[in-house]
């Protein structure tokens, strides 16, 4: 994920990014990146959300999502899960 922070040089801005709820994913990792998408940093994970302060033009964030397990993945397709073994 890139992020363009257009205020660069400005105060910092602390910023909460998430999965959007449709997908079967929840954010497991997240890390700061060089240009090169190179790890340096580990970013931390409350509630859902990947959280950081933004102070350049440009941050790049790599994320590691995760499948929730496969009876939440029934329960949001709105299937039962002993319909599962038919």
């Amino acid at each position: 994920v890139r992020l363009r922070n257009w205020d660069a040089g400005g105060p910092r801005r602390t910023i909460a990014l998430s999965l959007s709820e449709t997908l079967c994913a929840e954010i497991s990792a997240a890390w700061r990146t060089d240009s090169n998408e190179r790890d340096l940093d580990a970013l931390p994970i409350r509630d859902g959300a990947v959280h950081l302060e933004a102070d350049r033009y440009l941050t790049t964030i790599r994320l590691q999502s995760i499948l929730p397990k496969p009876r939440q993945m029934l329960a949001l397709s709105g299937r039962r899960s002993e319909d599962s073994g038919r």
